[in-house]
C-alpha cells in the first residue's frame, strides 16, 4: 500500500479552490453592470443600467425600415435622454411604471441594448391589500 502525502493533498486543494474563486469572481465582474444616470453614462461610456420613466409628452416612434424605437426618458435625477433600441417596441411598454434600459451612451443618444418594464401595481403586494381593503 502505498503513503499518501496528506501536505500535498492539501496544498493542491488549496490551489484549485483559490483558482475557482478567482475565476467566479473574475466572471461576475465582467458580466455586472452598474446602475447609473445619464449624465454618468456619457461620461464613462460604460455599459450601464439606467432606471427611469418615459416623458410622455415627447412620443415614442417605430421606424420599420431601420427596426429602431426610440422614445425620451427621464432618469432618476431627473435628467432626459433620446433612447434608442433597435428592436420594436415591447408589448408592456406603455403601461409600465418605470423602464430600465441597459446599454451604453452613443454620440447624442443612449443605446440600450435591452429594455426592462417594471409592472404596474398590481404586482405589489401593499397596492394590493389596500385596494382589497378599500372594497
Amino acid at each position: 500500500m502505498k503513503t499518501v502525502n496528506i501536505g500535498l493533498l492539501v496544498g493542491i486543494a488549496v490551489v484549485a479552490m483559490v483558482g475557482l474563486s478567482i475565476f467566479a469572481f473574475w466572471g461576475n465582474a465582467a458580466g455586472a453592470t452598474l446602475y447609473s444616470s445619464f449624465a454618468s453614462a456619457k461620461k464613462t461610456g460604460e455599459n450601464v443600467h439606467v432606471v427611469g420613466t418615459w416623458v410622455m409628452k415627447d412620443r415614442a416612434n417605430y421606424d420599420n425600415s431601420q427596426d429602431l424605437f426610440t422614445f425620451y426618458m427621464q432618469d432618476t435625477t431627473d435628467e432626459v435622454s433620446l433612447v434608442k433600441f433597435y428592436d420594436p417596441m415591447p408589448g408592456n411598454f406603455k403601461s409600465a411604471d418605470r423602464i430600465v434600459v441597459e446599454g451604453k451612451y452613443e454620440a447624442n443618444a443612449f443605446v440600450a441594448d435591452n429594455i426592462l418594464m417594471k409592472c404596474p401595481s398590481k404586482y405589489n403586494k401593499e397596492a394590493s391589500f389596500e385596494t382589497a381593503a378599500a372594497q
